[in-house]
C-alpha cells in the first residue's frame, strides 16, 4: 500500500484503528490514514520511525537501526512524545487537533483529525490572486492559532504555504507543529542566555527558503514569537505579491527584496500592507515582539506608508568609493563591481566588518560609518511569456527576455517589447528608482494574418494544423496566428498534399498547390460469426465478395442474420485489409406468469425493468414476485436463445400492506409485527457488550408495522422529487435500482417518515430500539434470528460468505426473510432508530417506546456490509451524530397497523 518500504501494510490494527494507506512520510516518521472502528470516522495517525535511525523489526515492532543509533533513537522518541503532549494541549479551530496518543510496537503514535482540503501552496502555484477579504480570512484565524502556540511557551517554526490548508468551507488550518521549540529569549536577551536556551533543544528544523527568519539558519539564533511572525509575514507577502520574498541570508549580502507596496497585485488596504512589511525586517528587534503587537498594526499604529527594512553593511573605518556616473540611458557600470562580494568575504574572515541586520540610519549607528547603496543606480528585470522578446529602452534594443539589467541610471525610460510573431507592447514611461529593482512581466499576444489557398483543380478541402475546415479552394483563411503553418489539401480522386506556409503579421500571403491524381486500391476480406451471415457494402454499388477490390478509403458495411442483432460499422480500407464481425443473438422474450395476477414482478439486479415479454439477451436472471398478504417468491431463472415463460403461484402468508402515494405509486411494503413480549439485550451470552445490559423484559400491548425491506434509493428518490430536496448520490460503482438508500443522516430519515405521514394520512416514524430488536429476533433468543452462529450466505457482511461481502450493499430482499417476513434485519446496512444514545438499558422504558428528547446523537442497529459478523447480532448497538451520513447507514420505517 505504501511508498515507504517500512510502512505498516493496509489493514494493520493499532488499538481500535485500522490502517488504510500512507498519507505522507518525513524525516521523523510516517503518517497514515486510518479508520476508527468504533466511530467509523477517518483519522490521521503519526508514527515515530526516524529516517536512518529506526527500522521495523519482527512483526510491526520499531527498533533502533543499530546499537550505536540507540541513543539518538531514544532521544528523538522523547522529543516526539513531548511534542505530542504539546499538541494535545492545543485546542483551536485553526490547529490540527490531536485526539490521543499511545505507545505500541516499541514506538509512539499520535491520533489527529484527518483534514481534506487544498494547500495554500497549491493555490499559489495555480496563480490564485487573493482579495483583501480572502487574505484576512486566512490571516486572522492563523494569527489566533499561532498566538495559542506561543501562550503555552512554544514556537511553531514551520509556517509556510504548504503547511496551511484551506478546507471546503474556505477556513484555514495550520498543520501540526514543526520544531515546537521553546522560546530562547526576547529580541534584547543576552546572547549567552539565548545560546544556552537553544542548546537545550536538540532538534533544529531545516529553514524553509523564503519563509524562515535569519535566526532560524543558526542553531543558537535568538528565536521567539518574532520568528513565527516573520514566516507568517512571508506567507502573506507571497499571497499579495504572487511570489515569496528572497531568502533571509541572501538579503544580508545582496538585498533584492521588493517592498510590498510595489510588489502587490490587486487592491489591498494600506494598513494591511504596512503590517505585512513590518513583519519582514531582517533584524528581530525591528519586528513586532508578539502576535498581539503585530495584530495592532493591521488596524493602524500611527504609520501612514509602508517602510522598507533593508539590511545595511557597517565597516570599521573607510568608505566605499562613490559610483561612477554615466550619460544617456545606456547602462552605466561601477568600477570593480565584480570584486565587491570577494572584498566583503575577505573582510568577514578577517573580522574587519560585521553584519547588523537591523535598520541603521543613513549617517551612522553607534558612531560607526555606514556604506549605503549607491544613489542613482537601479535594476530593471523583464520577463515575458513566451521568452525571447526584444526589449527596447527609449527605442534602443538592450537584450532579449528574460532580461536583468543592473546599474542602470535611475530615471524614466520608454519600454518597448517587440517580437515578429506577437503584437508590440509600447509601455508608458517606467520610472526606475535608485537602489530598487523594477520588475516588468507581460504575456505577449500572438499577431494574425491572412492566407489565400489556391489549388488546381479547385474544389479541394483544406486541413489547417490537423483540423478539417468547412471551406473548399480557392479560399482566404483570415485571422491565422503568425508564423509557420502546416496545410493539407485533398479532393476525391487526388492524393492529399501537405504544404507549409508562412503567415505574416497583418498581411495576406498566397499558397498555390497543384493536385496530383493518385487513386490507390486495396482489398477487403471480412471474417464473420456466424459464418453464414449476410455482408453488404452500403456506399458502393459493387457487391461484397472476399478480397473485393476497392479504392483506399472508408466504407460502411452491414452484417445481418436472422436471430441475431444486425451490425453496421465503418471499415477503413488500406492495402490488403481484413475486418472481423461477431454478431450477438437477438434478445428473446422473457415472461413470468404469476397467480394472483395482481402480484408485482421485479428483477433483483442488472437495472432492467420487468414487463411481460421483455426481450433479454441470454443469461441468468434473479426474479422476485410479491403481493400483500402472500409469501414472496424469488428464483434465479436461466434464459437462453428461445422465449422463456415461467408460471408461479403465490401462497398466502405474512400480513402486509403498502399505502398509495399522491402520484399513484406505492409506499414501502409494510409487514404486521404481532403484539407480545421478549427479553431485550444480550440474552444469548454470545459476544455481549456493556451497553447491551442489563437484559430486561419488554412488552408490546399492540401490534405495529415495520417495512419489509430497508428503504431503497427508488423510494427515497420519490421523496426528494416531491419535496425539492437534492437527490442522494449512490457510492461509486453502486447501482441505485433496488439498493437500500445510504448516505442519509438520521435527520433525513426522519424527514422521509414525516413526508410519508403527510402523503398517506398514516403516521410513519422510525422504529424504537425495542421494536427493532423484537422484530429482528422474531421470537428467537439467539445471537441471530437463525441461531448463535453466523453461518454462510445468510446475510451481507465482511466475512458472511456472500457475493456482496465487504464490497457494497446487496439488493433489498436478496437474502431470505426471518420468520416474521422481514428481510436484511442482520447486515446489509446499519439502520437508524428513534432512540437517543445511551450507554445501557438501566433507565430504558419497558413498554417498547423510544428514549427520545431532541438529542444530537442517535442509535442504529443491524450491522452493515463492511462489518464483521459480530456486529450483526440482534443485541448489538451503535450510535452516530444525527447530522452525519455514511455509505454503511440506511433505515427502515415503522407505522401504525
Amino acid at each position: 500500500m505504501a511508498d515507504h518500504l517500512l510502512a505498516l501494510p493496509s489493514g494493520s490494527r493499532l488499538e481500535r484503528y485500522e490502517v488504510s494507506r500512507v498519507l505522507s512520510t518525513g524525516r521523523y516518521g510516517i503518517k497514515y490514514v486510518a479508520v476508527d472502528t468504533e466511530s467509523r470516522e477517518q483519522v490521521a495517525i503519526k508514527e515515530y520511525l526516524p529516517e536512518g535511525v529506526g527500522v521495523r523489526g519482527e512483526g510491526a515492532e520499531v527498533v533502533p537501526k543499530s546499537l550505536a543509533a540507540k541513543p539518538n533513537f531514544e532521544a528523538g522518541l522523547a522529543r516526539f512524545i513531548d511534542r505530542a503532549r504539546i499538541q494535545e494541549r492545543l485546542d483551536h479551530p485553526a490547529l490540527v487537533s490531536a485526539h490521543r496518543s499511545f505507545k505500541a510496537h516499541g514506538t509512539f503514535y499520535v491520533v489527529m483529525d484527518y483534514i481534506q482540503g487544498e494547500t495554500l501552496s497549491a493555490l499559489l502555484t495555480e496563480g490564485h490572486q487573493f482579495s483583501e477579504t480572502e487574505l484576512l480570512a486566512i490571516a486572522n484565524p492563523v494569527l489566533d492559532a499561532v498566538a495559542k502556540v506561543h501562550q503555552v511557551g512554544f514556537l511553531h517554526q514551520d509556517i509556510r504555504p504548504g503547511a496551511i490548508i484551506r478546507r471546503k468551507d474556505n477556513s484555514p488550518l495550520l498543520l501540526e507543529l514543526g520544531g515546537a521549540r521553546r522560546h530562547t529569549g526576547g529580541p534584547r536577551a543576552t546572547f549567552a542566555a539565548a545560546q544556552a536556551a537553544a542548546q537545550n533543544e536538540a532538534e533544529v528544523i531545516a529553514p524553509a527558503p523564503g519563509y524562515s527568519a535569519l535566526e532560524q539558519y543558526s542553531s543558537n539564533g535568538r528565536t521567539g514569537p518574532w520568528t513565527d511572525i516573520y514566516a507568517l509575514g512571508a506567507v502573506l507577502y507571497h499571497c499579495v505579491a504572487g511570489r515569496p520574498p528572497p531568502d533571509a541570508p541572501s538579503r544580508v549580502i545582496n538585498d533584492e527584496y521588493v517592498p510590498i507596496a510595489q510588489a502587490a497585485r490587486g487592491q489591498h488596504g494600506e494598513q494591511t500592507l504596512i503590517a505585512i512589511e513590518s513583519a519582514l525586517s531582517i533584524s528581530a528587534t525591528e519586528r513586532p515582539s508578539s502576535i498581539a503587537a503585530w495584530r495592532a498594526k493591521f488596524v493602524g499604529d500611527g504609520a501612514s506608508t509602508p517602510r522598507r527594512h533593508a539590511p545595511r553593511i557597517s565597516v570599521r573605518g573607510g568608505a566605499r568609493p562613490a559610483a561612477a556616473g554615466g550619460g544617456g540611458h545606456q547602462p552605466a557600470r561601477r568600477g570593480l563591481r565584480w570584486a565587491a562580494p570577494v572584498l566583503i568575504a575577505v573582510a568577514l574572515i578577517a573580522g574587519l566588518i560585521w553584519l547588523d541586520v537591523g535598520v541603521l540610519p543613513d549617517e551612522q549607528k553607534g558612531g560607526v560609518p555606514v556604506v549605503a547603496p549607491a544613489v542613482g543606480w537601479a535594476t530593471l528585470a523583464v520577463a515575458t511569456t513566451p521568452p525571447g522578446v526584444d526589449v527596447l529602452l527609449d527605442g534602443g534594443k538592450v537584450g532579449e527576455t528574460p532580461l536583468r539589467l543592473a546599474d542602470l541610471a535611475a530615471g524614466e525610460y520608454a519600454v518597448t517589447l517587440r517580437h515578429p510573431l506577437h503584437e508590440t507592447i509600447e509601455m508608458p514611461a517606467q520610472r526606475l528608482i535608485p537602489g530598487r529593482v523594477t520588475n516588468i512581466s507581460r504575456k505577449m499576444v500572438r499577431s494574425t494574418g491572412d492566407l489565400e489557398v489556391v489549388t488546381e483543380p479547385p474544389g479541394a478541402w483544406v486541413e489547417l494544423d490537423g483540423e478539417r475546415l468547412e471551406v473548399v479552394t480557392p479560399t482566404v483563411l483570415t485571422g491565422i496566428p503568425t508564423g509557420p503553418v502546416a496545410l493539407v489539401v485533398g479532393a476525391q480522386g487526388y492524393a492529399p498534399r501537405q504544404v507549409s506556409a508562412e503567415v505574416v503579421r497583418r498581411e495576406q500571403r498566397s499558397v498555390r498547390v497543384d493536385m496530383e491524381s493518385n487513386i490507390v486500391y486495396g482489398t477487403l476480406t471480412v471474417d464473420v460469426q456466424p459464418p453464414d451471415a449476410s455482408i453488404a457494402l452500403l456506399d458502393v454499388a459493387a457487391p461484397y465478395s472476399p478480397g473485393v477490390r476497392l479504392a483506399e478509403g472508408s466504407y460502411r458495411m452491414r452484417v445481418s442474420r436472422a436471430g441475431y442483432l444486425t451490425q453496421t460499422r465503418t471499415v477503413a480500407v488500406s492495402g490488403d485489409t481484413r475486418a472481423s464481425f461477431a454478431l450477438t443473438l437477438d434478445p428473446q422474450p422473457f415472461t413470468v406468469r404469476v397467480s394472483p395476477a395482481a402480484a408485482e414482478v421485479r428483477f433483483m439486479e442488472g437495472g432492467v425493468a420487468y414487463s411481460p415479454g421483455v426481450r433479454l439477451p441470454p443469461g441468468e436472471y434473479r426474479v422476485r414476485a410479491l403481493l400483500v398478504g402472500h409469501r414472496t417468491w424469488m428464483e434465479t431463472i436461466r434464459h437462453g436463445n428461445t422465449p422463456t415463460t415461467r408460471s408461479v403461484t403465490l401462497s398466502a402468508g405474512v400480513a402486509e400492506f403498502a399505502d398509495t402515494l399522491p402520484d399513484a405509486t406505492r409506499g414501502p411494503l409494510m409487514v404486521l409485527v404481532p403484539s407480545g413480549s421478549f427479553r431485550m439485550g444480550c440474552v444469548s451470552g454470545v459476544g455481549c457488550r456493556r451497553d447491551e445490559a442489563p437484559a430486561r423484559q419488554v412488552a408490546f400491548a399492540a401490534s405495529f408495522a415495520l417495512s419489509k425491506y430497508e428503504v431503497t434509493f427508488d423510494e427515497f428518490d420519490r421523496f426528494t422529487a416531491a419535496t425539492g430536496r437534492p437527490p442522494v448520490a449512490a457510492p461509486q460503482g453502486w447501482e441505485r435500482t433496488n439498493r437500500p438508500v445510504v448516505n442519509v443522516a438520521w435527520e433525513d430519515a426522519s424527514a422521509y417518515a414525516r413526508w410519508l405521514s403527510d402523503a398517506t394520512g398514516r403516521r410513519y416514524r422510525l422504529p424504537s430500539e425495542s421494536e427493532w430488536e423484537y422484530a429482528a429476533r422474531a421470537g428467537a433468543g439467539t445471537a441471530y434470528s437463525w441461531g448463535d452462529e453466523p453461518g454462510s450466505a445468510k446475510a451481507n457482511c465482511k466475512g458472511c460468505g456472500s457475493d456482496w461481502d465487504n464490497s457494497s450493499a446487496a439488493p433489498v430482499g436478496f437474502f431470505a426473510a426471518n420468520p416474521w417476513g422481514l428481510h436484511d434485519m442482520h447486515g446489509n446496512v446499519w439502520e437508524w432508530v428513534q432512540d437517543c444514545r445511551s450507554d445501557s438499558y438501566a433507565a430504558a422504558p419497558a413498554d417498547g417506546s423510544a428514549v427520545d428528547g431532541g438529542c444530537l446523537r442517535r442509535m442504529m442497529r443491524g450491522g452493515s456490509w463492511s462489518n464483521s459478523p459480530e456486529a450483526l447480532r440482534a443485541a448489538r448497538r451503535e450510535w452516530d451524530e444525527a447530522s452525519l451520513s455514511s455509505p454503511q447507514i440506511g433505515f427502515r420505517v415503522a407505522a401504525a397497523p
